[in-house]
């Protein structure tokens, strides 16, 4: 699952769509009351049915959950009438050489589209983030917290911030692309 979701992000990548990273500011500003990291988009797709875009958004999900059947990713939620899915996943950061130690990030994300006659509301959620060490263990981290570390600093490198700033944008326009794509593109 990791490797599909990083290969579809560097796809998107390498296809000109360069996401805009976003600004410390920024980020901290889309800490909800939750403590969670959330920014919206509302994708506008004209004459196109309901039906056509969640379709649309369900066999983008389904490559992104791949064929393991071992990830912690997956649809959460589905609702055909309502136009409602709802993914869990896990994103894959990259890892860190320490020494002779390596340390791997992961970001925690709910991805939630909501779709109708011709738009769709794409929200990306991020609730926590976590490194396993090489030994094993693992360090966990909300939002909120790693936000905080950051205030009044204009860059940082603290664990997981600055990638799930840049990964945010990726998620969205990931998505954007596959609710925009033509018929044509099916084969």
């Amino acid at each position: 699952m990791k490797k599909v979701l990083f290969l579809l992000l560097m796809c998107v990548m390498a296809v000109g769509a360069k996401a805009q990273v976003l600004t410390v500011e920024e980020a901290a500003a889309m800490v909800t009351e939750k403590g969670v990291l959330e920014q919206k988009r509302v994708v506008v797709v004209d004459s196109v049915k309901k039906n056509t875009l969640y379709r649309r958004a369900m066999e983008a999900l389904s490559d992104w959950t791949g064929s393991e059947g071992r990830s912690k990713a997956g649809i959460d939620y589905s609702d055909k009438d309502e136009g409602a899915v709802n993914y869990k996943g896990v994103f894959y950061q990259g890892s860190k050489k320490v020494i002779t130690n390596s340390i791997d990030y992961y970001t925690d994300f709910t991805m939630k589209i909501r779709c109708k006659d011709g738009r769709a509301q794409i929200t990306v959620i991020v609730p926590s983030g976590y490194a396993i060490m090489t030994d094993g263990s693992k360090r966990s981290w909300t939002m909120r917290e790693a936000m905080a570390k950051t205030k009044g600093k204009k860059e940082t490198k603290i664990e997981g911030v600055y990638n799930v700033r840049e990964v945010l944008p990726l998620l969205l326009d990931a998505m954007e692309s596959a609710l925009k794509k033509t018929d044509d593109d099916d084969f």
